[in-house]
């Protein structure tokens, strides 16, 4: 299996866009996700997944916050619950730290699955301040991971 990224395009951008997470795992439409892209200073940049050649995803990455934080990332309905996660993962860490210079990643989600999926993959769940502000803001854990 190979899992891809690339860079969102006015080629693939409707499809990008269409891309279904189910239930309501995001609150906000892909579209909107994709166009804060350009507009929000803090967006280091915005990329497709591609599993074989096949769009499955999507992930954003942020200095949100510092140094480097996983905004978002979602997979389609059609590909969740078949390991495609825990590759997804693996391959953004890698990419980060080929990519950036940076020491650690966070990361936060309210979603009971993804939060087990990036505690299995070394992830830790941060009890502190600015922990508490997140659980307390945007109802989510907040997570790192320190390379």
């Amino acid at each position: 299996m190979m899992i891809t990224f690339r860079k969102i395009t006015y080629k693939n951008f409707h499809q990008v866009a269409e891309l279904d997470p189910g239930n309501d795992i995001f609150k906000v439409k892909n579209w909107m996700i994709l166009l804060s892209a350009h507009y929000i200073t803090n967006c280091l940049e915005i990329k497709a997944i591609y599993k074989n050649g096949t769009l499955i995803g999507f992930f954003m990455l942020t200095s949100k916050i510092r140094p480097i934080y996983i905004e978002y990332l979602m997979l389609d309905k059609k590909y969740q619950n078949q390991g495609l996660g825990k590759y997804c993962i693996k391959k953004i860490i890698k990419y980060i730290k080929n990519n950036y210079i940076v020491n650690s990643i966070y990361v936060s989600t309210s979603n009971p699955k993804a939060f087990y999926l990036y505690l299995k993959y070394g992830f830790k769940k941060l009890n502190n301040k600015l922990a508490d502000n997140y659980i307390k803001k945007y109802n989510e854990f907040l997570l790192i991971y320190k390379f």
